[in-house]
């Protein structure tokens, strides 16, 4: 857990916009270094990392905020649940033809396998959309609402795309607390939700009274981390061995391999695993995530599809080569 830290204060119109775009959870911290980066270089240097370059090559962009925006003073956080992003996907991009290929388990389905002909999705893909397009689009709308308040600053906005170290500034911002499993955790949220950033020039001031409800004061964070600490099911469910007391190493990773490895072809799965994109194992069998939202499958039969079909959902980035590789496999 990161050392003490002071909340900032934040005018409640602001609070009621972010509310408005979906994002439940906003916390505001003071801008300063990092303390996880030693344990992120040690981590890099284990080669726990896998293939993912550009995280060793943007390594030391992450020892302070300001690589992102120069002058930055201030960060808000903010949370935005899984179930929010699918209501605007539903409200406003219901007719993407992937969501054709997606479709809900039955609620009272307890099976851990998928219907054939199908394979799970993780749940941060259950929409179909590209979370950064609709997140950052949600940003840019109440960064005009916070220069309405302070017109001389300059912000930016960012969604996991930054060398940024989004979790560790959450925490100390009140949105959670770190869980065994590496994910950030809210109690009435769980891990089932994206996190966002608006980085400011803005001097916020700090604030006198305990983080407004639903953030969480420090002592709250440290007895639920006690809790999560006792538990250890994600570690037990983890289907690869990948997560440990140790932390993560992606080179085992489920999600790593069916997102990221640019030469996965299905057969380099260490264990079996029913997925075409992502693994929710962890996530599933964590008591701050029950009951656990109906899984989403996806119709293997959609494929062969195309670049264009993918464009703008989460499948684009491994490809539809990589993707038909997989639901091939599965399919076996």
């Amino acid at each position: 857990m990161p050392a003490e830290f002071q909340q900032l204060t934040i005018p409640e119109p602001i609070r009621e916009a972010a509310r408005t775009l979906g994002f439940p959870l906003l916390g505001a911290v003071e801008a300063c270094g990092s303390e996880f980066f030693p344990e992120f270089q040690a981590w890099l240097e284990a080669g726990k990392c896998a293939e993912m370059a550009y995280l060793r090559e943007h390594a030391d962009a992450r020892r302070h905020p300001g690589s992102v925006l120069p002058g930055v003073r201030s960060i808000l956080m903010l949370g935005m649940p899984f179930a929010e992003l699918e209501k605007i996907a539903e409200r406003e991009h219901a007719d993407h033809p992937i969501r054709k290929f997606l479709v809900r388990q039955a609620p009272e389905s307890g099976s851990s396998e998928p219907p054939e002909n199908t394979a799970f999705v993780a749940q941060y893909a259950s929409s179909g959309l590209d979370y950064h397009d609709i997140i950052r689009r949600q940003l840019k709308a109440l960064q005009k609402t916070f220069r309405e308040f302070f017109p001389n600053q300059t912000s930016r906005g960012i969604v996991d795309t930054a060398p940024f170290f989004e979790r560790e500034f959450a925490v100390r911002a009140g949105l959670g607390f770190l869980g065994r499993n590496r994910m950030l955790i809210h109690p009435e949220f769980g891990s089932l939700f994206f996190l966002a950033a608006i980085l400011t020039t803005e001097v916020l001031p700090v604030s006198a009274e305990r983080p407004s409800v639903p953030l969480l004061t420090r002592e709250e964070q440290l007895e639920f981390r006690r809790r999560c600490e006792s538990c250890g099911q994600c570690l037990c469910a983890c289907p690869t061995g990948a997560l440990s007391e140790s932390g993560l190493d992606a080179r085992l990773c489920a999600s790593y391999l069916t997102i990221e490895d640019r030469s996965f072809g299905g057969s380099s799965m260490p264990v079996s695993s029913p997925y075409l994109l992502g693994c929710d194992e962890c996530q599933r069998h964590c008591p701050w995530n029950q009951p656990f939202p109906p899984r989403t499958l996806f119709r293997l039969d959609a494929f062969p599809l195309t670049s264009d079909t993918l464009r703008r959902t989460p499948f684009f980035r491994p490809g539809p080569e990589k993707l038909e590789a997989r639901a091939q496999e599965l399919q076996k």
